[in-house]
């Protein structure tokens, strides 16, 4: 049974290596002529050339291999922009002339000529990538001898593709690393062998023998100084770029940097690879952690280095926390004696209480901004032209100018501000209460605020409010003031902004808390609070249960005529707005820029008269503020 499996498979082997051979295609178009004679007709000037083809309507072509003339007709020769062709011949014959021809192949508008290869075509591929012919090691095919056969593979294979076609390019060797010296394909750098002396002795692949063969430890690279980029032995598994073995020839022409003329290579102490890096000496001098032997001082000297680094960070952060320490204690003991007195008499234990005097604003203006009927991808709101009349009822009550703007566009919202730093120009400690209702996103991380028209996702329809923020804190400037058409600063300004609007995917819509980007009279620099109706990536509600208003304009009406300061404010329409919802909705506000600690948003009636005036009532007992969470 075995012998008869062997026999088997000697007889099925070499039908199935030939089947797949990559032998050339056949030519395409093979046109015969007649042979010119006589002296001349190398060059078509023998007597025959010159009276028997034109007798016979035919044109002399250049001679085939016997160097004679070819009588052919010009109607049959191919194209010479379709074909491209070699002068072939016969023995023996009257038709001793052949036009053998291979035809090229279009692809996307660009003709890649085919290759002659032996008898035979290597084409190109129906993309239009072109094969390059090449000789295959000696192999017995369709039950011949062995022998060498023409063979097409697609140009500029590497090493491991030509030998898995057995296909060579630059002629077969025998393989040095595998016991049996099977065949494999050269490298062009191997092509040559002298007295068992090789051009190239670390290629795995040697021309007849393998006695000048020099194996590499680790794994194998290419030699960018070489003109025929010879195999060499790499020292660390990722050279570094002054390393003239690199991992391939691509890397020698994108990453390979060769030292300058009269450097030399020495050792990068400071890579990973150790001693196996290679790095430049200028002029042959070390450097920092190129070394010239071994890396130990350097690593001496690093060592000694950290130890300093640490000694030097653990001192700084014992003073560090020593002057921590005593700056708690000295603060702890001034809150005592100043809060002592104040909790014995109000018997309000660990309680904040807010002294500051009032601040008399000249003008309190109110721009109230809504956007209700979407159109280009947004939802259409309810409520925010109602609530928008809802708040300006509230505070025209309390001695407000309002304006009131219905965002139709981005247009008119920028004309509200406008309107609205005109009214405080000039002035000094003016209160600017801004409130939004409608749609918001978060485009490029700024939020940005959607008028009516704007279209979901373009930008370029939103109005920026961090841009307009920034403006706001510089109208103090007369810089800053032009920019809204206004022709006097507004000094000691203070805005609240009510944003009554969802914030999702998430973001802030203005950075009020960086420094501003002029340091020009920061005693008159305006003040900044900004009270979100949610938190960031939250949802806020368009309309309360009754449908009338939305929830969180809703108790800022209720809240706004109380005589809070802006943060308790917030705090408190933060724990109804938490009530009303069932704590799916909260108010955000974050620390603004400034001190709002004598601010409110209502006019001051029953406070207590003369300029020490405090945020104490008549009637009431001091305001406790809570803690606020961000």
């Amino acid at each position: 049974m075995i012998a008869m499996a062997w026999v088997t498979l000697c007889l099925l082997l070499p039908a199935a290596i030939a089947k797949s051979f990559p032998y050339p295609d056949s030519f395409d178009h093979v046109v015969a002529c007649d042979t010119c004679n006589g002296t001349g007709a190398r060059d078509c000037s023998s007597s025959d050339c010159q009276s028997r083809c034109p007798s016979e309507g035919k044109q002399c072509f250049k001679s085939n291999r016997y160097k004679l003339g070819c009588c052919c007709d010009p109607a049959k020769m191919p194209s010479p922009n379709i074909y491209k062709c070699r002068r072939g011949a016969k023995k023996s014959g009257p038709n001793q002339c052949l036009s053998e021809c291979c035809q090229a192949v279009t692809y996307a508008e660009k003709k890649t000529w085919a290759t002659i290869c032996g008898d035979g075509c290597c084409k190109p591929s129906n993309h239009g990538t072109q094969n390059q012919c090449g000789s295959s090691w000696p192999l017995g095919l369709k039950g011949g001898k062995l022998k060498r056969h023409p063979c097409c593979l697609l140009k500029g294979a590497s090493q491991d593709h030509q030998n898995g076609a057995r296909c060579c390019f630059h002629g077969d060797g025998v393989n040095c690393s595998s016991p049996k010296q099977e065949p494999c394909c050269l490298l062009a750098s191997t092509t040559t062998t002298h007295k068992n002396q090789s051009t190239d002795p670390h290629a795995v692949c040697q021309r007849k023998t393998c006695a000048a063969y020099i194996p590499c430890q680790a794994s194998r690279g290419v030699n960018c100084e070489s003109r025929s980029k010879t195999v060499c032995c790499l020292k660390a598994t990722q050279p570094s770029i002054s390393d003239p073995c690199q991992i391939s020839v691509e890397d020698c022409n994108s990453r390979y940097m060769a030292c300058n003329a009269g450097d030399q290579l020495g050792i990068d102490c400071s890579s990973s690879s150790g001693s196996n890096s290679v790095c430049c000496l200028p002029a042959g001098k070390e450097t920092e952690a190129c070394r010239r032997g071994d890396c130990a001082e350097y690593q001496r000297e690093q060592t000694s280095r950290v130890i300093g680094v640490v000694c030097v960070s653990i001192a700084c952060f014992c003073a560090l926390l020593c002057g921590c320490i005593l700056c708690h204690r000295r603060l702890q003991l001034l809150y005592r004696r100043l809060t002592d007195p104040l909790r014995a008499s109000l018997l309000l234990p660990g309680a904040r209480v807010s002294l500051a005097p009032v601040i008399e604003h000249p003008r309190r203006i109110l721009l109230a901004i809504s956007c209700q009927g979407y159109q280009n991808g947004y939802g259409v709101l309810e409520t925010p032209h109602g609530d928008a009349d809802l708040l300006a009822g509230a505070c025209e009550s309390m001695g407000y100018e309002v304006i009131k703007i219905q965002g139709s566009s981005h247009g008119a919202i920028f004309e509200g501000f406008r309107r609205a730093v005109h009214l405080v120009s000039g002035t000094t400690n003016a209160l600017l209460l801004v409130s939004f209702s409608g749609h918001a996103v978060e485009i490029n991380g700024k939020m940005m605020w959607a008028p009516e028209d704007a279209v979901r996702g373009d930008m370029n329809t939103h109005f920026n409010v961090a841009s307009v923020c920034r403006d706001l804190m510089e109208v103090h400037l007369n810089d800053g003031a032009e920019r809204f058409g206004a022709m006097q600063p507004a000094k000691s300004l203070f805005v609240v902004l009510l944003a009554d609007c969802c914030r999702e995917p998430g973001g802030s819509h203005c950075e009020p808390f960086q420094e501003a980007r002029h340091g020009r009279r920061r005693r008159d620099r305006p003040s900044l609070y900004i009270i979100y109706a949610c938190g960031p990536g939250l949802l806020a509600a368009d309309a309360a249960p009754d449908g009338s208003h939305s929830p969180f304009m809703h108790h800022v009406v209720e809240q706004i005529q109380s005589e809070r300061r802006v943060s308790c404010f917030a705090a408190v329409v933060n724990e109804e707005l938490k009530k009303t919802t069932n704590y799916r909705q909260e108010v955000w506000h974050p620390e603004g820029t400034g001190n709002f600690d004598g601010v409110t948003l209502s006019v001051p009636g029953r406070l207590r008269s003369g300029s020490g005036s405090s945020m104490l009532t008549e009637n009431s007992q001091p305001e406790v503020v809570p803690s606020r969470q961000p």
